[in-house]
């Protein structure tokens, strides 16, 4: 299995540098629209897909927890002593606890999606953007949208967008301590051009940067798909 999967990503990557070879431009021009279109879609979207839980899952967690419990071993008892004693039995009770345990799953499974959908509204609210070079010109895009050979220009206060490569301009400060835990600032210039998904560049005036891999092919797309596995 762990050869099956070494032999897996070696292809993955010489097929995304096979693509870079073919779709990339110098610096100075960048992908084409069309090369840019054409490597999304046989790449997909530079994010990670997360994994969505059904509604029926939210909602029968409803009904999992110390409050729920205690209201349906109300409900069980009174039905039981319903059973029981037919007449007189405790039949208004039995119906107070169901509507109650079933109010309070309803009002919690509806709390629960307007979280989540508020959560993802808030998350497309703050996505990133990015200036990138296409057809020679400058643009600012979503960095969803960043393929493999790509050329970005990167400065500080901004995120990695994707695994790249440095190319030209500023030496750079890359912060990976949200990646690997180390709080140091590596520098990254002429030598050291790799920079990984995720990095908080700390320092640097600007500098073009290749895409070398996005979305789940990235290092920490790898990562969070072995972890799903």
């Amino acid at each position: 299995r762990v050869l099956f999967r070494s032999q897996r990503t070696a292809l993955r990557h010489f097929l995304l540098t096979a693509a870079m070879a073919e779709g990339r431009k110098d610096e100075c021009c960048g992908l084409t629209e069309v090369e840019a279109l054409r490597l999304l879609d046989q790449w997909g979207r530079n994010e990670i897909p997360e994994k969505v839980t059904p509604w029926y899952v939210i909602l029968g967690k409803q009904f999992a927890g110390p409050m729920p419990f205690m209201i349906f071993a109300a409900a069980l008892l009174s039905l039981i002593i319903a059973i029981i004693e037919p007449h007189g039995g405790p039949w208004p009770d039995f119906g107070i606890c169901t509507f109650m345990l079933l109010l309070n799953a309803l009002l919690g499974f509806r709390e629960q999606l307007h979280a989540n959908h508020a959560a993802q509204a808030l998350k497309e609210k703050v996505m990133p953007e990015v200036s990138v070079k296409r057809d020679g010109l400058n643009r600012i895009v979503d960095a969803r949208l960043l393929v493999p050979g790509d050329i970005v220009f990167l400065k500080a206060g901004q995120k990695v967008p994707a695994d790249c490569k440095w190319l030209s301009g500023d030496p750079m400060g890359i912060d990976n301590s949200a990646l690997n835990g180390e709080s140091r600032i590596d520098k990254v210039f002429a030598g050291k051009t790799t920079m990984w998904s995720g990095a908080a560049i700390k320092t640097g005036g600007g500098s073009n940067c290749l895409v070398e891999k996005t979305g789940v092919n990235t290092m920490i797309g790898e990562a969070a798909k072995a972890m799903q596995e």
